[in-house]
């Protein structure tokens, strides 16, 4: 019986940690490309805020979007009863904020999506 032994050099080399933790930093700063606008504080105040913070710390709840004008609906839910609303526009990788705030006579999800879809969104 005859044995075969290769002896195989590979090329690869392993991305330095340093490269592996640059990478993770860009792609964090790509997805979280946000830029706000004064209409949702100037016309909503506080509320504008809060919804911008409920997204940061607890994301959406719902994700509807308007076909006719690209802009896209984000739910967050700030406590029991309170739902926020942020309308985004995406341009490239950033985002655009157009507006945000709440409908505090809208107590469930399920009353904020035919709110949203009564006005064309889906």
């Amino acid at each position: 019986m005859t044995t075969l032994t290769m002896n195989y050099k590979s090329s690869y080399k392993a991305p330095s940690l340093m490269t592996v933790l640059l990478l993770c930093v860009l792609c964090v700063i790509v997805v979280k490309a946000v830029i706000y606008c004064e209409h949702a504080v100037a016309r909503h105040g506080q509320d504008a805020e809060q919804v911008r913070q409920c997204m940061r710390e607890r994301g959406p709840v719902a994700h509807l979007m308007n076909i006719s004008n690209g802009r896209h609906y984000f739910v967050c839910q700030l406590d029991e009863r309170t739902f926020g609303i942020q309308i985004m526009v995406k341009s490239g990788q950033t985002w655009r904020e157009v507006s945000s705030f709440t409908k505090n006579k809208l107590h469930t999800l399920e009353q904020v999506i035919r709110y949203l879809n009564n006005g064309g969104v889906h």
